[in-house]
């Protein structure tokens, strides 16, 4: 007999202390790690990105509204995380459509990051391209919120290219925001 589960339930009871607003992220840096050990990557040919988005802030333009040419000074409000590993395949996405999936227990996952992520963030957005079962160039997005999964959708990418998924972490909130770390190097240090 199947259980449900009732995702904004499960949020309540799942703990997150404010200082540490920062774990979603490590969560998703780890979940890239992973999709390149999956997609069997060469050391130098695994590419993680992480891109911290800002609030705009005055100290960052000019009076004409040009850029400064220094480092973005507003509020972090989000982050991207791109690789280019396995994605977001059948396995991989059934396995994330199921909390608490037991997929990657043997790496020492609790199938529980993606939860991190509504803790601290209004809401994910996640675009992949993958190959699927028979090698063919497939894109599947959606969007991750505390009402569930929505906009699901697979599809032949638009052109050619890698494998490479986004996981955009939108909406940090204030008081998570408030208590982790600002600068980019701080934050790598981690």
């Amino acid at each position: 007999m199947r259980i449900e589960t009732n995702l904004r339930g499960r949020l309540r009871n799942t703990t997150l202390p404010k200082s540490s607003g920062l774990l979603p992220l490590f969560e998703a840096v780890v979940n890239s790690i992973h999709a390149l050990e999956e997609a069997q990557a060469q050391p130098e040919q695994g590419l993680i990105r992480v891109v911290i988005e800002r609030e705009p802030s005055l100290l960052d333009t000019g009076a004409d509204g040009a850029p400064r040419g220094r480092p973005a000074s507003g509020d972090v409000s989000g982050f991207k995380v791109i690789d280019n590993g396995i994605g977001f395949t059948k396995a991989n996405f059934e396995s994330f459509m199921t909390l608490d999936s037991e997929y990657k227990a043997m790496k020492g996952g609790r199938g529980i990051g993606r939860l991190l992520w509504l803790k601290a963030f209004d809401q994910v957005r996640v675009a992949s391209r993958f190959l699927n079962e028979s090698d063919e160039l497939k894109r599947r997005s959606f969007s991750f919120s505390p009402s569930g999964v929505t906009d699901a959708a697979v599809e032949d990418p638009s052109g050619e290219g890698p494998c490479e998924t986004t996981v955009h972490l939108l909406g940090f909130e204030p008081s998570y925001r408030t208590h982790a770390r600002k600068t980019g190097d701080a934050i790598a240090k981690g």
